[in-house]
């Protein structure tokens, strides 16, 4: 990951198996998401080598927040991130299955917009009695400069996004 670089902004999250994995910001040479994981209380991530992590993104500069949850088979880290690319910063995700991304792209969660920013994603994976059936929630905040708003989306595989949802609404008063 290199000589003296930065690694921050940890996630974890433990499968219903209790598989563990691991998601972080490595800043310096790589300035990437990495994954690790561990199916024996962490102790692996004490000697860790380098076949045994996998960078969750693909192509982008500057991704910072990460946020990770297990698909409910304990097979799958869905990972989320806010990633600046061609000066905005919107929210990306990937699903890491086995040690290979799902989705050779990142795939783009949040709609955008002229002049907003999407920031500090928030990831969860719906318990499913259907098996075939994966629901994936992203919560994050949106800013355009002068206001703040919280948006959400819904995916059924992860790689492909519904429309952004607006969580809050700022004419109404909270109750």
């Amino acid at each position: 990951l290199g000589t003296g670089s930065e690694q921050l902004q940890p996630c974890l999250d433990v499968s219903e198996s209790g598989r563990l994995g691991l998601a972080w910001i490595n800043r310096a040479e790589q300035n990437a998401v990495y994954c690790a994981f561990s199916s024996n209380e962490g102790a692996n991530f004490w000697q860790i080598s380098p076949g045994d992590i996998l960078k969750a993104n693909g192509s982008g500069s500057q991704p910072a927040n990460p946020s990770c949850a297990f698909t409910h088979d304990s097979l799958s880290l869905v990972v989320a991130w806010d990633d600046l690319r061609n000066g905005v910063r919107r929210i990306r995700a990937n699903k890491i299955t086995g040690m290979n991304r799902s989705f050779s792209s990142d795939a783009l969660v949040d709609d955008g917009g002229t002049n907003t920013a999407a920031t500090n994603p928030s990831v969860r994976v719906c318990p499913a009695d259907d098996p075939d059936k994966l629901t994936i929630g992203i919560a994050w905040e949106r800013s355009d400069g002068s206001d703040s708003d919280i948006m959400f989306d819904a995916s059924s595989s992860g790689n492909s996004w519904g429309t952004d949802v607006q969580v809050n609404d700022d004419a109404q008063s909270p109750r």
